[in-house]
């Protein structure tokens, strides 16, 4: 299983883009992957930043590259 360090590497070298660790964390709650709850999260808060449409697809492809999807 790939670390989000590994998945962001991927996304740098391939696709020349950054993103963030809790978009990262949106895809995979949203492919049915589980997710540890963050420590630094409040207590009965929704997702803050949830991923944007143009980072879901390169945020899959290293999920697939890594084949967790």
């Amino acid at each position: 299983m790939a670390t989000y360090d590994n998945i962001l590497q991927y996304i740098r070298q391939h696709h020349r883009k950054w993103v963030h660790t809790c978009w990262i964390a949106h895809v995979k709650e949203i492919n049915g992957l589980t997710t540890r709850r963050a420590p630094n999260r409040l207590p009965g808060r929704t997702r803050q930043n949830k991923c944007p449409s143009w980072a879901r697809p390169l945020i899959e492809d290293a999920l697939r590259y890594y084949k967790m999807i």
